[in-house]
Parts: structure tokens; sequence; C-alpha cells
């Protein structure tokens, strides 16, 4: 009688916790989301959405930038979101580099003040996951703005080199940076808080930036602010009205945060395996 109690009762929650995930579900796609079609598989990558144990081989996402996922180690996972890598998983240790911060998805600031390239660039001419030298164009520009107490970087207009950038404080700063043409170095020109704690529910503790699109996002930790359409009914039949987009909460995901295990923006990984992507 005991045993059956008891299967009965795992019956129960299971059938509870399924009901959750699908409402999750439904919800994530109303807000504008699809799911993929097969559940993420990666034991290497803590995705239930409680923290790590020592004990455990999983560890914490703590960046989700392109089709990697940077762990709080510094181990690197390159991801596939379809089809399986040889170790029968959806993820695969790739590389580690620990990490203080990353900008874009170009670089990555280590915890030992090096600059690294996540990507190869200039037609695979530079290595990836290697260490930016100085003499590198880019090295100068990098080490006005992505440095010291920042925690994410993002361009906003590369021709005329402005970035924002999240420090630790919970604002973002808003880097312009100039070059002198005798020199031929840059210096900064500004670099005035963009948006602060002050316009939200308490600091930032991880943004996204790409201008009028529903992907920029800024998240404190109790909610999530993204770019919504004010006028989607309009814009969305009419080819001549331009969308407007204004900052707000988006209750879905803020009503569902405990569900989120991380969000970049466009990639949304729940804890019951299931990965949403927002439909552009």
């Amino acid at each position: 009688m005991k045993k059956v109690f008891i299967l009965i009762s795992i019956l129960v929650i299971s059938l509870v916790l399924t009901g959750c995930n699908g409402d999750v579900t439904r919800s994530l796609r109303q807000d504008g989301f699809s799911v993929n079609d097969s559940k993420f598989k990666c034991n290497l990558l803590n995705l239930d959405g409680k923290e790590a144990k020592e004990e455990n081989t999983s560890e914490n996402i703590k960046f989700l930038v392109g089709d990697y996922a940077i762990g709080e180690s510094g181990n690197i996972y390159q991801l596939s979101y379809d089809k399986l890598f040889s170790n029968d998983m959806n993820c695969k240790k790739v590389a580690k580099i620990p990490t203080k911060a990353v900008f874009d998805e170009s670089y990555i600031l280590g915890e030992d003040g090096k600059y690294y390239y996540l990507n190869a660039q200039d037609g695979d001419t530079v290595v990836q996951f290697s260490e930016m030298p100085q003499e590198d164009e880019n090295y100068q520009k990098l080490s006005l703005f992505f440095t010291g107490d920042v925690k994410k970087a993002v361009t906003v207009n590369s021709n005329i080199n402005s970035y924002y950038v999240l420090k630790d404080d919970g604002s973002i700063y808003n880097y312009v940076l100039t070059k002198d043409e005798q020199s031929k170095t840059f210096f900064v020109k500004s670099d005035n808080v963009q948006f602060t704690s002050n316009s939200y529910d308490g600091k930032i503790i991880d943004f996204y930036y790409a201008g009028d699109s529903t992907t920029t996002f800024f998240r404190t930790p109790t909610s999530i602010y993204r770019n919504l359409i004010g006028n989607e009914e309009e814009c969305s039949k009419y080819v001549d009205v331009p969308c407007e987009y204004e900052i707000g909460v988006d209750t879905t995901l803020t009503e569902n945060l405990d569900r989120i295990v991380i969000y970049n923006g466009k990639k949304l990984f729940t804890d019951y395996g299931r990965i949403f992507t927002l439909e552009s």
C-alpha cells in the first residue's frame, strides 16, 4: 500500500509539473517566442534553475553569447540547437577562459585583465579564443571602456564609436570615443550615464541593446524590461505605419522569472529543458 501511495504521489507531482511547464510554454509563445521541437540535452550545464553544487559536474551559465555559453568556471561551451554533437549532447566544451565580461559576440575580458577573441575574425586570420595582442587596432579602443568594473558592453553605433557599458554599480554608461588624427590614438570623448537603477526597480544586472528592436532588454533582480511595440496592431497591418517601440516591463517574462535559467534577448533557456527563440 505504501509503494502504491508513493507511485501515485510521484504521478500527481509529474502531472502538476507538466501542466505548469505547459502554461509557461503557452505564455512565452503568446509573448512572441517560438520553442524548439526537441528538448535541449546538455548535462555539462546546470539547466534546472537550481544552484549547482560542488559535487555536480554541471555548472551555472554566466554568459550566453551567440552559439556559446560561458560557465561560471570559465569553461566555454559550443551549443547546437538542432543536431547533437558526437558526445550525444547539444553542447560541448571547446575552451576555458575565466571571464569577467563580454563585448558583443566578439570579445572576452578575462579575469586576468586580458582580452580574448570569442570568434574568429578577419577572414580567419585570428585564432578563436586566443589572447588579443596589443598590436591589434581594437586593443586600444577596448582598453578605454572595456576594463575595470565592466560587466558587459555592446556596440551602439560603430560609425561614431559609441558603446553601452554595464558596470558593477548597476548603471549603463554611453562611452563615445574619438580619434586624434595626428597621433592615430583614441581617447574618451564622453562617458555619460545612459540608464540607471532609478529608472527601474533595482540595479541593472544584464542587458542587450539593438536599437528599435524587441531584442533590446534590461534585467533587474526582480523584473525584465523589454522593447515593446506600442502600436503593434497598426504597424503590423499597414505598410506605411512604422512600429513605435518603448521600454516597459515584460509581464510574461517577469512573472516566469523563476523559470528562466538564462536570457540574452534572443534565446531563452527554461528550467525544464526547452529553448525559446524570440521571433523577429
